[in-house]
């Protein structure tokens, strides 16, 4: 291994840099890991074009990303070794680079993986997310659910209801190729906006979308759940400051819940199962790849509403 690597430095919104810098040292309890493949999430384009509320170019080298699959080339941790492959999550969300770093907390071995499949890993750290929101939702099986978004994570959620038992699902998104997928995959009933008529119809509401068009998702969430019904807000906001119809939130005894930052160690390691388990179901979600040379182009696309993109993986190109 060299001294040196290749990596991605954002300096002005929407504008990668490529640059050779040394290969990071790794404190107590952390590992190296050699870069393999990583996904796009809907949290880190916000950071790629500038409208992420606390975050600001020039960014740290190797930032905006957390899906990562990896090898790892050194440890300090007891628990993970050289030579293990790994779903990891990097320290600073700065996977962009051929080696990064990741604590032993926010990474969980990949164990009986066939190459092939390996790519489709970063499945592991969304589905470990949403995993932890349905945990927290209990039973699920007699529920009317609604669903704002049918991106990655939209998606998602739709995949492990519907495993998980629940018979009736809806979801509102404008982009139709979004809306065949989830039809033809999982008997998604589908809208493309939201309608009146969904006032006080539903036991469940998932925001998964978040940033654009917020409130007004929040507060259509609020007015579509039913008397004692509870709002999955999974959406990460770019506007911190929002109006809400507490009006409606209060006089319908609702429940609203803030579902991430997880029990990393539980839930990646659940997740990893799930997509292990499952890979017929989640491999149609990746439709995009691009090498980790091109990532400003995939995060372009990424930001794309009107694409058949769903989730993009990266794969390393810089060795």
């Amino acid at each position: 291994m060299t001294n040196n690597m290749q990596t991605l430095k954002l300096e002005v919104p929407g504008k990668f840099t490529s640059v050779s810098c040394p290969i990071p040292e790794i404190a107590k309890n952390d590992v190296l890991i050699k870069f393999k493949y990583s996904m796009l999430c809907g949290s880190d384009y916000p950071k790629f074009n500038g409208s992420c509320p606390d975050i600001t170019c020039p960014l740290p080298i190797g930032m905006p990303i957390h899906e990562c699959v990896g090898e790892i080339v050194a440890s300090n941790s007891n628990s993970y070794n050289t030579g293990d492959l790994v779903l990891a999550m990097p320290t600073g969300d700065a996977g962009l680079s051929d080696y990064f770093i990741a604590n032993e907390k926010k990474i969980i071995k990949l164990e009986g993986w066939q190459d092939a499949d390996l790519k489709y890993a970063p499945l592991s750290q969304p589905v470990g997310t949403i995993l932890n929101a349905i945990d927290k939702i209990g039973n699920i099986d007699d529920k009317k659910i609604l669903i704002f978004g049918l991106g990655g994570i939209g998606q998602i959620f739709c995949s492990i209801l519907k495993l998980r038992g629940a018979r009736d699902v809806t979801a509102i998104e404008p982009n139709k190729f979004r809306c065949s997928m989830a039809n033809d995959k999982l008997n998604i009933n589908s809208i493309a906006h939201w309608e009146t008529s969904f006032s006080n119809q539903f036991d469940l509401v998932i925001d998964a979308v978040g940033q654009k068009g917020q409130e007004d998702i929040i507060n259509n969430s609020i007015l579509s759940a039913k008397h004692y019904g509870k709002v999955i807000l999974f959406g990460i906001p770019t506007i911190k400051n929002q109006t809400i119809n507490i009006y409606h939130l209060i006089r319908k005894n609702l429940s609203i819940v803030g579902v991430i930052n997880p029990v990393w160690e539980k839930y990646l390691k659940e997740g990893v199962t799930m997509v292990q388990s499952n890979l017929d179901l989640f491999r149609s979600l990746l439709t995009h790849e691009f090498p980790l040379s091109q990532a400003e182009s995939a995060f372009e696309l990424f930001g794309r509403e009107d694409t058949d993109r769903i989730k993009i993986l990266l794969y390393n190109d810089f060795n």
